[in-house]
């Protein structure tokens, strides 16, 4: 919770795209992530398509970086 309002800089309850990079980054050890990467995670994490991310889906954000984007960094990320 206090990590979503950190990020959540809009205070709309929901994170942008451009809010969520700077989490990815956060949990990337400080390190940049790419826009397409922050792209593979918004593709699986916002579940109800409707262009935020709200706190049950930065759950799901956070799982797909760790389980997903981050073991292949050094790939490119498919989205189906």
């Amino acid at each position: 919770e206090e990590k979503f309002e950190k990020y959540d800089v809009s205070k709309t309850g929901t994170l942008s795209k451009e809010e969520l990079k700077p989490y990815l980054v956060e949990l990337n050890d400080g390190q940049s992530v790419t826009d397409e990467e922050v792209d593979c995670v918004w593709a699986e994490a916002d579940v109800l398509g409707d262009g935020a991310i709200n706190k049950p889906e930065l759950v799901k954000a956070t799982a797909v970086w760790y389980n997903e984007v981050k073991p292949r960094r050094s790939s490119a990320c498919a989205i189906l």
